[in-house]
């Protein structure tokens, strides 16, 4: 039943229970007992009434207009509304106050105010019974000393990322300097193994025909005024032997005997009848 039907009923000259009848049942003076019962008719509706009234059937009608407002710019003033659910109301007020500030950068995309005035104007508290409670707060703060605070952020963030774009410059130039050394090093690096083995080619060439100038008999002495130092020298008993890299010399009681290519040689004890031992003469 709506609240219309009831006020209706309450209106004087409509039709109804309440209107007065006569004894004779076209109007003047009352019937006896008539009264009595508009007056119960008439309580009945005013109940039927408040009972339909949409007053107590949500809480959020009677909250205030402003907690239901985003933020906006009025007069240089910028408003914002804070919202917290708590367990109590201290603790919903810090954190519905949190939640104005923050709401007050996101509007002006800011990550905090920093130490820009915020004014509390209004609050209001909804309890929700054992669930605890709704705080809302409404918050207003200048609007042009906000928008110089934003604009030193700002430039802040961008002489920030100057700076670190420097810093990457630099360290790029720094790796592509290093990175050039290293190349450089590498290519010497080549040039001289490159030079080694060009060396070691001459050496084996100077080496090798020096070796076949050995003759049977010739101490070691004799050998390294001739071929030069040995690159190595082993020894076995009596016997011993001299690499020339490629090749070794191998001395049997003192003297030379024989030569022995390096892929073929074991140790200084082998004989000189062995398979590719060359005998000197």
């Amino acid at each position: 039943m709506s609240g219309t039907p009831a006020r209706a009923a309450l209106a004087p000259g409509t039709s109804g229970a309440c209107r007065p009848l006569s004894r004779s049942g076209r109007g003047g003076t009352p019937a006896p007992g008539t009264s009595g019962a508009c007056r119960a008719f008439v309580l009945l509706c005013a109940a039927a009434w408040l009972l339909c009234s949409p007053s107590g059937s949500s809480a959020q009608s009677r909250r205030p207009f402003w907690t239901e407002r985003e933020s906006y710019v009025e007069d240089n003033w910028l408003y914002a509304v804070g919202v917290a659910q708590a367990s109590g109301r201290d603790k919903g007020r810090v954190e519905a106050l949190e939640s104005g500030r923050q709401a007050i950068g996101d509007f002006v995309q800011l990550t905090g105010l920093g130490r820009i005035k915020v004014e509390t104007l209004r609050e209001y508290v909804e309890d929700r019974g054992d669930a605890g409670v709704d705080v809302y707060v409404l918050l207003r703060t200048a609007y042009a000393p906000l928008m110089r605070f934003k604009r030193s952020q700002d430039a802040d963030a961008l002489r920030r990322l100057a700076e670190f774009q420097k810093q990457q410059e630099s360290t790029l130039k720094a790796m592509k300097e290093q990175k050039e050394k290293a190349d450089k090093t590498r290519a010497d690096a080549a040039g001289l193994q490159l030079e080694l083995a060009a060396l070691l080619r001459d050496i084996d060439k100077v080496s090798q025909g020096a070796v076949e100038n050995v003759r049977l008999g010739m101490t070691e002495v004799e050998v390294s005024r001739l071929v030069g130092p040995a690159v190595l020298r082993e020894k076995c008993g009596t016997d011993s032997a001299l690499n020339y890299r490629k090749s070794w010399i191998l001395f049997k009681s003192g003297v030379a005997a024989c030569r022995v290519p390096t892929d073929q040689y074991n140790s200084p004890c082998m004989a000189c009848s062995s398979w590719g031992a060359a005998p000197l003469r």
